[in-house]
């Protein structure tokens, strides 16, 4: 494994809760500090699957209302954050370095210590495995 392969975590870092807490009671100094401390890795994502700058800022923008009015239902624990749990580490790596960190599959793959092909496969099966955990988790929040 490549020593820079610490650098993906294979988890999600945690939520505040005391932040959350304090934003939910609406503090919105809290709220931005919370938005401040995920921005970077959201915009990438966001740049990545959007490919154009202003559409990652609407996006951005409309997530961030969007986060704001949902506050008061908000979890610590994410959907997002238990499926990822689900998943074998090695997926779960694949998916955080390619989708939340940003990283081309070359860049992942001297992250990880992998061959670029074995990231593309990893990410494949973890999407795969993403989408009926993620689909079953939003129909029991509606």
């Amino acid at each position: 494994m490549s020593p820079r392969a610490e650098g993906v975590d294979a988890h999600p870092a945690p939520v505040d809760a005391p932040l959350v807490a304090r934003a939910r009671s609406g503090d919105v100094e809290a709220f931005l500090e919370a938005v401040a401390a995920h921005d970077r890795q959201l915009r990438a994502l966001a740049y990545r699957l959007l490919g154009d700058a202003d559409a990652m800022d609407d996006a951005l923008q409309d997530a961030y209302v969007r986060a704001f009015r949902a506050l008061p239902a908000f979890e610590t624990r994410s959907r997002l954050s238990e499926a990822l749990s689900a998943l074998p580490p090695d997926l779960a790596a694949a998916v955080l370095a390619v989708d939340a960190h940003g990283l081309s599959y070359d860049e992942a793959a001297e992250v990880l210590g992998v061959p670029i092909g074995t990231v593309a496969s990893r990410l494949n099966r973890a999407r795969a495995a993403l989408r009926p955990l993620l689909a079953d988790r939003s129909e029991h929040t509606r």
